[in-house]
C-alpha cells in the first residue's frame, strides 16, 4: 500500500510540474498566458517525405500533379547540391507521408506581463526655424565611411552637425556641409511632423519606443551627404542605425552615445521617405530593447532584424523591389544569415525579400504581438523564433514554404496583404519560380543555398508506369523534402523574349519583342520588364489596355507583344526580367519568366527560356 501512495505522489509531482513549466521562455518579460499553438492537420495539404542521411525516395505514377518543395537548412554560406534520379530498382515498401502543420491564427496570443509600455509626453511641435535659434549648439558625430576595418579609429570621420529643428520627440542635426534651402527644409519640417505626430507613438504602443541615451529626451536624426560615399565612395544608402551609439560604455569614434537615426541629406518629402523612418526607428526601437534598463542582450541577427523593421513599412517602396527578386530566384537566396555584412551580402534584396515574407507570414499565423516578442527576447535569430513561436524553425520553414508553394491556387490566399501573384505598383510578383522536371528527360541537379527552397513541378513518365525517385544531397545539407499536391496541372506557358535596339532612323529606343506560348482564354494581368542592380532597380509594369495596345498578333496559343521604351531606361550592360501574369476562368494565377540580354549596337540576343528560366503556376 505505501509503495503505491509513494508512486502515486511521485505522478502527481511530475504532472505538477508538467503542467507548471512554461510553454515559451524570455528572460526579463513574464510568458504567462503565452501558450503553443495546437496545430490544425490539412492530410491533403503537404506531405513531409522522410530524409535520412541526405536521401529521400518517393513514388511517382501516372498523373502525378504535385510541386516538390527541395530545401536544405545547412550553411547558409553555401550552395547545397540536391540531385533528382530516377531509380531502376523498385521498393516494396516506402515512409508514409507525413502531414505538415497548417498552423491558424493564434487567437490567445496575448503580450508579456505587462498591459501597456511607457506612455508618451504630450505631443507639442516647437516653432521651426533655419537653425532653432540662437542657442543652437554645434555637435560631433562620426561614423564610418572607408572600407577598411571596424575596429580601426582611423576609418572613422568626423561630421560637424548643427540642429534645423525639433519637436517634442525629435531634434534634426544637418552637417554644416549642406545648404540649408528650400527642399532641404521642407523635408526636415516633415521628418519632425511624422516622428512627432505619427512614428514614435503608434510604434510605442506595438512595440516599444527609444532608449534615451544622451538624456535629452529625444531623438537626434542626422542628414548627412556622407551617406551618398560610403565605404570610400562606392556605396550609397538612404539611412541606417548603429547599435554601438545606443552603448554609452562604447568610446568615440566607435559610438556617439546617443540615441540617433542617419539618414541621406538628398531625401526628399513623400512616401519614401516615410517607410524610411519608420524602418530606421524600429531599428532604433530593437536595439533600444537589448541595451536599456538592468538587462543586456547580444544583437540580434541580421535576417531578423531586417525582417521586423520591413514589417514597420506602409507603402512598399522599400520592399517591392525585394519582393520580386526574392521570388524570382528563391533557392539563391539564404533566409537565416547571422551577419550580412561578413557574408558579403549586405543590402542584397533577394535575402531582403525572403525574411520580410517569413516574418510576415510568421505574423498572419501568430499575431502581431510577435513582433514585440522577438524584439523584447534574450536569444538571437533562431532561438528568438523559436522562443516566441513555440515551433522548431525546421517546422516554421517547411510550413512557410508549402504556403508559397501553393501560391497562385485559387484557396492560396495572400502573406499579409500581399498577393505573391499580384501586380504592387511598378513591380508584378509572379509567385516563387518553379522549375519543371520531367522524369523521361533524365537525371537532375539544382544548387540551394542554405536555408533556402527550390520549387519543382514534377512531370511523371509518360510510359504510365510507377517509378521512384531518390532525391539525394550530402547530410550536411539538412536536406528538406516536402510534396505539395496541386489542384489542377501547371500549363504548358513560356515567354520568348527580345532586346535590340531601334534601327529607325532618327529613334533611339530599346525594342522589347515577346512571344508568350500559352493558352489566350486567360486574361494578362500584367506584362513586366524589370532589372536589379545593387544600387538601383527599375521596373515597369504595364497592365489592362496596355498590355492589349502592345499585342501584335493573337494566333491562338501564340501571342505577339512589343514595346518600346527610351534607351536608358534599362542598363545595356546587366540583364532584364520578363514576366507575364494571367488569371484563369478558374479564379487561380499562372505566370512565366524569361531572361533577356541586350546585344551591343544593332546586335540582338535572343533568348529562349531553359527550364530553370521558367515559371508555370495552376491555370
Amino acid at each position: 500500500m505505501r509503495a503505491r501512495i509513494v508512486l502515486l505522489g511521485v505522478l502527481l509531482l511530475f504532472a505538477g510540474f508538467v503542467l507548471a513549466r512554461p510553454a515559451l521562455h524570455s528572460a526579463g518579460r513574464s510568458s504567462a498566458g503565452l501558450r503553443r499553438m495546437t496545430p490544425r492537420i490539412v492530410p491533403l495539404q503537404a506531405g513531409a517525405v522522410l530524409v535520412r542521411d541526405g536521401r529521400a525516395v518517393i513514388e511517382m505514377v501516372s498523373g502525378t500533379n504535385e510541386i516538390l518543395v527541395l530545401a536544405c537548412l545547412g550553411d547558409p554560406g553555401v550552395l547545397h547540391r540536391v540531385s533528382l534520379e530516377v531509380q531502376e530498382e523498385q521498393h516494396n515498401t516506402l515512409p508514409a507521408l507525413e502531414p505538415v502543420a497548417d498552423i491558424i491564427t493564434l487567437k490567445s496570443f496575448r503580450t508579456f506581463g505587462q498591459t501597456s509600455l511607457e506612455p508618451l509626453p504630450a505631443v507639442g511641435v516647437e516653432p521651426l526655424s533655419d537653425e532653432c535659434g540662437a542657442g543652437a549648439q554645434r555637435r560631433e558625430f562620426w561614423l564610418h565611411g572607408t572600407d577598411g576595418s571596424l575596429d580601426d579609429e582611423n576609418q572613422y570621420v568626423r561630421v560637424q552637425a548643427v540642429p534645423s529643428a525639433e519637436g517634442a520627440l525629435v531634434r534634426v542635426y544637418r552637417d554644416v556641409s549642406v545648404s540649408p534651402d528650400g527642399g532641404f527644409r521642407r523635408t526636415v519640417a516633415e521628418i519632425v511632423r511624422l516622428m512627432d505626430e505619427e512614428i514614435i507613438p503608434q510604434t510605442a504602443q506595438s512595440l516599444g519606443r527609444f532608449r534615451d541615451v544622451d538624456g535629452d529626451g529625444k531623438i537626434a536624426v542626422l542628414l548627412t551627404p556622407w551617406l551618398d560615399r560610403l565605404q570610400g565612395g562606392r556605396v550609397s544608402v538612404k539611412g541606417f542605425v548603429r547599435a554601438s551609439d545606443f552603448r554609452a560604455s562604447i568610446e568615440r569614434p566607435f559610438g556617439n552615445r546617443c540615441d540617433m537615426l542617419y539618414l541621406n541629406a538628398g531625401l526628399s518629402p513623400g512616401p519614401a521617405l516615410e517607410d524610411l523612418l519608420r524602418h530606421e526607428y524600429t531599428h532604433a526601437v530593437c536595439v533600444s530593447a537589448r541595451v536599456g534598463g538592468d538587462h543586456w542582450a547580444p544583437d540580434e541577427e541580421d535576417w531578423l532584424s531586417e525582417a521586423i523593421a520591413h514589417t514597420s513599412e506602409r507603402s512598399g517602396s522599400n520592399l517591392d523591389h525585394r519582393l520580386s527578386r526574392f521570388l524570382n530566384s528563391p533557392e539563391r537566396f539564404p533566409l537565416v544569415v547571422d551577419n550580412y555584412y561578413a557574408a558579403g551580402l549586405w543590402r542584397n534584396h533577394g535575402c531582403r525579400g525572403a525574411t520580410f515574407l517569413f516574418l510576415r507570414w510568421c505574423c498572419d499565423q501568430f499575431g502581431e504581438q510577435l513582433l514585440e516578442r522577438l524584439i523584447h527576447g534574450r536569444g538571437r535569430g533562431v532561438a528568438n523564433i523559436e522562443a516566441a513561436t513555440g515551433y522548431r524553425f525546421a517546422d516554421l520553414f517547411r510550413a512557410w514554404s508549402v504556403s508559397l508553394a501553393r501560391a497562385g491556387e485559387p484557396d492560396s490566399g495572400t502573406i499579409g496583404e500581399i498577393d505573391l501573384h499580384g501586380r504592387r505598383k511598378d513591380w508584378g510578383l509572379a509567385g516563387p519560380r518553379r522549375f519543371v522536371w520531367d522524369a523521361d528527360a533524365g537525371d537532375q541537379t539544382y544548387e540551394i543555398a542554405g536555408t533556402a527552397a527550390a520549387y519543382v513541378v514534377l512531370r511523371a513518365p509518360r510510359d504510365g508506369l510507377k517509378r521512384h525517385l531518390c532525391i539525394r544531397a550530402m547530410p550536411r545539407s539538412g536536406l528538406q523534402v516536402t510534396r505539395v499536391p496541386l489542384s489542377a496541372t501547371p500549363p504548358d506557358i513560356d515567354i520568348i523574349a527580345e532586346w535590340s535596339v531601334s534601327s529607325e532612323v532618327g529613334c533611339d529606343e530599346h525594342v522589347f519583342n515577346i512571344v508568350v506560348n500559352g493558352d489566350s482564354a486567360s486574361a494578362s494581368n500584367y506584362i513586366a520588364i524589370e532589372q536589379h542592380g545593387r544600387e538601383e532597380s527599375t521596373s515597369v509594369c504595364l497592365y489592362g489596355d496596355d498590355v492589349e495596345a502592345a499585342r501584335l498578333s493573337n494566333a491562338g496559343y501564340r501571342q505577339r507583344h512589343q514595346f518600346r521604351f527610351p534607351r536608358g531606361t534599362f542598363r545595356a550592360d546587366r540583364p532584364v526580367t520578363v514576366k507575364i501574369g494571367r488569371r484563369g476562368t478558374n479564379g487561380s494565377r499562372c505566370s512565366a519568366r524569361a531572361t533577356v540580354v541586350c546585344g551591343s549596337g544593332e546586335t540582338t540576343r535572343r533568348v529562349r527560356p531553359r527550364i530553370a528560366d521558367v515559371s508555370g503556376s495552376t491555370p
